[in-house]
């Protein structure tokens, strides 16, 4: 089963923000059809662009229905078809790192220096050593293949 298209296209009428959410979806569309994906999963996702599809162009809940459609659908990927969209684990890794690396390494100096200041430094330590793991772990998925062509 193929994946039905968005009838919702940027235009000149509509703002900036809608014209690119709208794009924004559109390239998450295109990125599962690279894919050969089951057809429960072609259900679920041409369920949620059928809703879109029905709502109206000038409808001013259409750019955050938008925007919550691509958040669900990156979500049953993630979970469901295991395709990790571009820099996915990237950005759950840099707070990762700053809450999990930073914070201990900050206190640890903040004891040690007696100046809980350097909290800030640890977190600033953190966020490194994160994006490296996520962007590691970005790297794997990307070499199995499992990479949707969509920066989330």
């Amino acid at each position: 089963m193929s994946i039905q298209s968005f009838e919702h296209q940027p235009s000149d009428r509509h703002s900036d923000k809608l014209n690119n959410q709208l794009r924004n979806f559109n390239q998450l569309l295109d990125a599962f059809r690279q894919h050969d994906i089951p057809e429960s999963a072609a259900d679920v996702i041409n369920t949620a662009v059928n809703n879109l599809n029905h709502m109206s162009p000038d409808d001013p809940n259409l750019r955050s229905q938008v925007k919550l459609a691509k958040k669900r659908l990156i979500e049953y990927s993630v979970k469901h078809l295991n395709l990790i969209p571009r820099e996915y684990y990237l950005k759950q890794w840099m707070a990762i790192g700053m809450s999990v690396f930073g914070i201990p390494i900050g206190i640890a100096f903040g004891t040690a220096l007696g100046n809980m200041a350097f909290l800030g430094a640890g977190l600033a330590m953190g966020l490194p050593l994160g994006m490296a793991v996520g962007k590691q772990k970005d790297q794997k998925v990307a070499d199995e293949g499992r990479q949707l062509d969509f920066k989330y």
